[in-house]
């Protein structure tokens, strides 16, 4: 199959996306420590870049329902792919964890909870991954034979409502107003299919004739930002505290700057850009499992200064701290998923 550039582009931005979110983690706890302006350019940015997990499920869908391998192939090829690394980064943060993290744990007994929980916080999407993999065969077969869009739109917005704005209806009212909502529907094939659907109704939008101008789906990504941004920091106040609930993925304002941020990225025409741009989006998309899989770590390293030098999101100003953290987060990430994909016997872990 030949290789899509656009696809390239939207993994490497979403793979920035992803550390530089988790890069914000750290000072975005900081919220009495920091002085206020540069807290709010924290939340700014982290809201910008939760858009990075959503844009990665969106692109599952783009790439893997329009296919049309057979079933044994299809597995064997997505499933393999993806339970070997699965188990050789929780053996190697189990690893971690006992003999960096210095945690009181017990290597054979959590063995055993590693098909259940995930032995670092960033690898619940790698569970969340090969659920929809599992998933993306039945849909694949409905999509493919149907050309009427009024099913499609149901179930995202059967998904939407039920996994979106009902918890965080409930949420809201329960803790702001401290008012039960009642109602707690929950159809959990998976939380996150709604992102793969949407991924795939976007890339066949001319097939689906969804002729959207791209001005207000910009207004829209700059709209959720502000609004997103602004009311994390009136509950932060508020509370006293940093209150991330509007940061959810499965919150409606993320959905929607989700959706609104993969369209816009789907329209960037790559041929405008260079040969050597081009060249390293396309080695940055390939590496891109491994830098997910190893950047935590790195980001742990950075904070503890093992190279004789702290370097987090709050070093210095956090408009320096975060993206020199991202940047060089990247870059040491980068380089050791490289370095295991010149070694054979451990290139299929990243």
């Amino acid at each position: 199959m030949k290789r899509e550039l656009k696809y390239d582009f939207i993994r490497t931005c979403a793979c920035i996306c992803i550390v530089a979110f988790h890069v914000t983690a750290y000072p975005i706890y900081k919220f009495n420590e920091l002085p206020r302006i540069q807290w709010i350019i924290v939340d700014i940015i982290k809201t910008t870049t939760v858009i990075g997990v959503p844009c990665f499920f969106m692109l599952t869908g783009s790439l893997l329902l329009a296919g049309h391998d057979d079933l044994y192939t299809y597995l064997w090829k997505r499933v393999s792919r993806i339970v070997i690394p699965f188990l050789f980064w929780s053996l190697a943060y189990l690893f971690y964890r006992i003999h960096y993290q210095k945690e009181a744990l017990h290597f054979s007994s959590e063995l055993l909870h590693i098909l259940s929980s995930p032995m670092y916080y960033h690898l619940w999407f790698i569970y969340t991954l090969i659920g929809l993999y599992l998933f993306i065969p039945i849909l694949r077969r409905y999509l493919q034979g149907s050309e009427n869009i009024a099913p499609l739109i149901y179930y995202i917005l059967l998904w939407l409502i039920t996994m979106s704005i009902i918890p965080f209806l409930r949420h809201f009212l329960l803790n702001v107003y401290h008012i039960d909502f009642g109602i707690n529907i929950m159809i959990d094939v998976s939380q996150y299919v709604g992102f793969v659907l949407l991924g795939y109704l976007i890339t066949n939008k001319d097939k689906y004739e969804l002729h959207l101008r791209n001005r207000p789906i910009l207004l829209i990504f700059i709209i959720c930002i502000l609004a997103t941004a602004t009311i994390t920091l009136i509950f932060s106040t508020k509370q006293d505290k940093p209150v991330l609930y509007f940061m959810r993925y499965l919150a409606p304002n993320i959905v929607l700057l989700s959706v609104a941020s993969y369209w816009l990225i789907n329209e960037i025409s790559i041929d405008l850009f260079g040969n050597s741009f081009k060249r390293i989006i396309v080695i940055l998309s390939k590496a891109s499992l491994g830098i997910y899989l190893i950047h935590p770590m790195v980001l742990d390293l950075l904070h503890d200064g093992v190279c004789s030098y702290t370097l987090t999101g709050c070093s210095g100003n956090p408009m320096i701290g975060i993206p020199a953290t991202t940047f060089a987060c990247l870059v040491c990430s980068f380089v050791f998923t490289w370095l295991l994909q010149q070694i054979p016997i451990l290139r299929k872990v990243v």
